[in-house]
């Protein structure tokens, strides 16, 4: 102890030194480094459709980068106790990360979900101590914990509130840290100067608290939104309550609030929007979600917007089953999908086509009055659009900053008219009269953070209310359609009818029940670089072979190759049985007729011979063989002819196989805020928040009653508990559990220079890390994580919580 003493003070005293001779050594002993960059999944997606290892080897620490990486690189701050563990290998105290006991989807309180994604981490023994994480710049001279921990108190408030109300009164051991978490190095920076205290109340710092159960009671009426007022401590909503709202198919809610409010406040760079975005499997998009809508309603709804305005583009159901458009148009005469405008210009060629539709929120209007305090929600519109695709794009050597030049001038009516048609599509189609709801929602919060009143209310009490248990899709299969334009008949009675199709349901489908010709299986491969498949021909021609069994989906693992199998497939439903009769008819008429003409020209040949000899009874009988067969080459060229006519009016077909994708962007910066010092809408908003009673038809939520503290509710889940082992020769050891299922294993070695850990998931996979110190020449102590490979940890038995 005496000699680890000295050494402590031999760094203080270096830590001086440096700072009077104007060295970082100071700040250099105060942090130490741990690289998790051996953890990073490098062939992950992107939002852009970009590797993880792309973005980080062009990182420009810019916003679009660090939006990309968030989602992926935040989640390493979870490991910070592996760190401290390693730098304090003697400490009696072990921790399981608190967001354990709330998976993703599961019931939970608002904020579960930051501290689950990593934008901070919280810790805790189960029994009354806990640790929190919270990020800073890096490097810094000026670290202070304690004023870190007050400026994000109104967040932290309501995890510690509910670690807290599990101790019976006892108060808590808190110890903060603050850390930096760098994406250019792939690095987790973690200062070591911490701030402790002990507290058993975490009640709001503001001297009114939010009127969240007024609130509450006005969300069950579940009323159209149509402004806002901020008074001391109290948010008076005005809803229209002969609009009642949904979000997918519930009456909107509290829970909607806090989500729509955690979005706008909360979310860093990983800004709310939906989008579908590349996939590993390329017969799929994954379903990007962000701003902390995942497995929300609120995100289901952008989800299924999106959808529904990418099926009205081809004319499908969002499924690829239904062909919508006969529908539609019985409400909205006007409805005219892209691929009908796409044949009508002929100017433009037919193949594949890549699209990718998006609404943004810039048409959304919310306007104010100069102090901010009132809000009027004029418009809640998002508005449709739609550009080339990344992937056209690099086919045609452009630039993706003329994607939107480069969009078919029928795809820009269709988005037109879709703009101009809203009201009425929406009276068909649930989920757009519900994106209305998220754009008046996220709308208000938008306001709400730009407003010069914001500060009169605590907004982070939000944060508390508790989410009911949800869950979104991560990822769908892509739709991919093909639209046949069928003309049969001549003018003036010539027809015209769209044959759409989609082959997303076939993907399942067995690759040997698809019975592909060898012309076929040369056009499915043509251009594919990976390996070949698996499959050959037995002698009853069918496929046989490994892959052979395998869904199509599966072995369509090329993007060239799912544009091939759209385009084969596409080519099979083009085909007709009446014209393949007439063209087998006019083939073999064609036959006899050549055959005929042989005949007639051998009889030629013998009556020439036989009038040079002088053979006239001979050749007068065979004038009339030769005859009787020019008659039926002529009663033959009259069939022929008939069944070219037929033939020439049968369907003719104009194929186009088009992939459809974008998303939903709700980016807040993007919303119209107006301060208007006249705004009719504001002032009807005053009017009826103000008014002594409610004007018919409108209902208006109550403000907090004066000097009435609400009792602050908690989540009944328990946090996780952690059981130390009997130290041995190879470290400390412990482990935790939870109700969730999520287990932890540990070894801290006896000089810390290693730390395993082993994490359990419910659906029974496992995952181990190893924490490694290493030498290091610059006084900056490091570490590196790496994967455990080849092993398989037993999960420990579940030891019930104390409560």
């Amino acid at each position: 102890m005496f000699r680890k003493n000295r050494i402590a003070f031999a760094v203080f005293w270096l830590g001086c030194v440096g700072w009077v001779c104007g060295l970082d050594i100071g700040l250099q002993a105060r942090w130490v480094d741990a690289n998790y960059d051996d953890l990073i999944n490098r062939a992950q997606l992107t939002a852009s459709g970009r590797t993880v290892g792309a973005v980080l080897g062009t990182f420009s620490a810019g916003r679009r980068d660090q939006a990309q990486l968030q989602p992926f690189l935040d989640r390493y701050a979870g490991m910070l106790d592996d760190l401290v563990a390693a730098e304090r290998p003697s400490d009696r105290v072990n921790y399981a990360a608190i967001c354990d006991s709330f998976p993703a989807g599961s019931a939970q309180p608002a904020w579960a979900a930051l501290v689950r994604s990593g934008a901070m981490h919280i810790s805790s023994d189960g029994k009354g101590r806990v640790r929190i994480f919270l990020p800073v710049s890096y490097p810094s001279t000026s670290v202070d914990p304690k004023v870190v921990y007050r400026s994000r108190y109104g967040v932290l408030r309501h995890p510690l509130g509910w670690l807290a109300d599990k101790q019976a009164g006892q108060p808590l051991t808190i110890e903060v840290f603050c850390y930096n978490n760098d994406y250019a190095r792939q690095t987790l920076h973690l200062y070591l100067q911490s701030y402790s205290f002990m507290e058993g109340s975490f009640t709001s710092s503001s001297s009114q608290a939010l009127n969240l159960d007024e609130l509450r009671e006005f969300m069950q009426v579940a009323p159209r939104v149509i402004g806002a007022r901020i008074e001391a401590g109290s948010l008076v909503l005005v809803g229209d309550k002969s609009n009642r709202e949904t979000l997918a198919g519930s009456p909107l809610s509290i829970a909607d609030l806090a989500i729509a409010y955690r979005a706008c406040w909360h979310s860093g760079a990983d800004e709310p929007y939906v989008s579908l975005d590349p996939h590993a499997e390329p017969t799929k998009v994954t379903v990007s979600l962000g701003g902390y809508l995942e497995d929300t309603r609120m995100g289901t709804v952008l989800l299924e917007a999106d959808k529904r305005f990418k099926s009205l583009s081809t004319g499908l159901s969002p499924d690829g089953v239904a062909d919508i458009t006969t529908t539609v148009q019985a409400t909205v005469p006007t409805f005219i999908p892209s691929d009908q405008r796409h044949f009508s210009n002929l100017t433009v060629a037919a193949g594949w086509r890549g699209t990718r539709f998006w609404f943004y929120p810039d048409s959304i209007v919310v306007e104010s009055n100069l102090d901010g305090s009132i809000a009027a929600i004029v418009s809640p519109r998002f508005t449709a659009d739609a550009e080339r695709s990344e992937e056209d794009m690099r086919k045609l050597g452009v630039e993706m900053k003329s994607a939107k030049v480069m969009l078919d001038s029928e795809t820009r009516e269709s988005i037109a008219e879709f703009n101009r048609d809203y009201d009425q599509l929406r009276g068909n189609f649930p989920e757009l009269n519900e994106l209305d709801t998220v754009g008046r929602i996220m709308g208000l919060f938008v306001w709400s953070k730009r407003s010069l009143s914001r500060n009169q209310l605590d907004w982070d009490a939000l944060l508390g209310v508790e989410l009911p248990a949800y869950s979104t899709p991560r990822d769908k299969y892509q739709l991919i359609t093909a639209s046949h334009l069928v003309e049969s008949g001549e003018a003036p009675a010539l027809s015209q009818k769209i044959n759409r199709f989609a082959f997303t349901r076939m993907l399942s489908v067995r690759f040997a029940e698809f019975r592909f010709s060898e012309s076929e299986m040369v056009r499915l491969r043509e251009g594919a670089t990976n390996r070949l498949w698996d499959v050959r021909r037995t002698t009853a021609g069918l496929w046989s072979g490994v892959d052979a069994d395998k869904p199509i989906g599966e072995l369509l693992n090329d993007k060239v190759l799912v544009q091939n199998f759209a385009s084969v497939m596409s080519k099979r439903f083009q085909k007709s049985p009446q014209m393949d009769a007439l063209k087998a008819r006019l083939d073999a008429t064609k036959a006899e007729m050549a055959r005929l003409d042989a005949l007639i020209a051998q009889g030629k040949a013998q009556l020439a011979a036989m009038n040079s000899a002088q053979f006239h009874d001979e050749y007068n009988k065979l004038v009339d063989n030769v005859n009787e067969v020019i008659g039926a080459r002529r009663q033959l060229t009259a069939v022929f002819n008939a069944a070219v006519d037929a033939y020439n009016v049968s369907p003719q077909v104009t194929r186009s196989v088009v992939h459809v994708g974008g998303g939903i962007s709700v980016r807040p910066e993007s919303f119209s805020i107006r301060s208007e010092p006249a705004s009719p809408a504001v002032a009807r908003v005053k009017e009826l928040s103000l008014g002594t009673k409610e004007s018919e038809g409108f209902v208006m939520s109550r403000p907090a009653s004066p000097g009435v503290v609400p009792k602050q509710t908690y989540s009944a889940v328990l946090p996780p508990r952690v059981t130390d082992r009997v130290p041995t020769a190879a470290g400390k050891g412990y482990f935790s559990n939870c109700a969730s299922g999520v287990a932890g294993e540990h070894l801290v070695a006896p000089d810390g220079a290693s730390v395993t850990s082993v994490h359990f998931a419910p659906d029974g996979s496992q995952s181990a890390t190893k924490l490694e110190r290493q030498s290091s020449p610059d006084g900056v102590t490091s570490y590196r994580f790496s994967r455990v490979q080849g092993q398989r940890f037993i999960k420990p038995a579940a030891v019930e919580p104390a409560r």
